[in-house]
């Protein structure tokens, strides 16, 4: 019999391969993209392997050696650390958005609503998914076909 994936193991398998940002895309918004990205490396940490003593050994030594932050960056031991302690943090989850939604590339509002489908209060935004063909027609109907 074959193992179902549900909820958690999902969630944990998409953290885990670090598949989120690639099945996850916004067309022309990378900064949402970038969002997603960096959230998807933060939440992993919490299904992960924590580091070995041996490379927290390591961090120690390269801490206490005064090398530039550029070298602690790309410590797994230090990565491992830094986003436990972002998860902890009051802020970060704010400040991770903010930072990420606070760039000057949206679109203004009549662009935006441009992008909207549909007349008066009946509006709906358009749902499109990488490698699929939208099986809704612009009337609401959901029919694909002809009459």
């Amino acid at each position: 019999m074959k193992k179902v994936v549900r909820g958690g193991d999902l969630k944990k398998g998409f953290l885990l391969s670090r598949d989120i940002p690639r099945v996850v895309k916004f067309d022309r918004r990378p900064q949402l993209d970038a969002l997603i990205e960096e959230l998807t490396e933060a939440f992993a940490v919490r299904y992960e392997k924590p580091p070995t003593a041996n490379q927290f050994e390591v961090l120690n030594q390269i801490q206490s050696s005064n090398v530039p932050p550029s070298f602690l960056e790309e410590n797994t031991a230090f990565k491992y650390k830094k986003h436990l302690y972002d998860l902890t943090a009051p802020s970060w989850l704010l400040d991770t958005f903010r930072r990420h939604l606070d760039i000057d590339c949206w679109p203004p509002s009549d662009e935006a609503r441009a992008q909207l489908i549909g007349i008066g209060s009946s509006k709906k935004l358009e749902v499109r998914i990488p490698g699929t063909k939208s099986q809704r027609r612009f009337d609401g109907s959901g029919s694909r076909g002809g009459s």
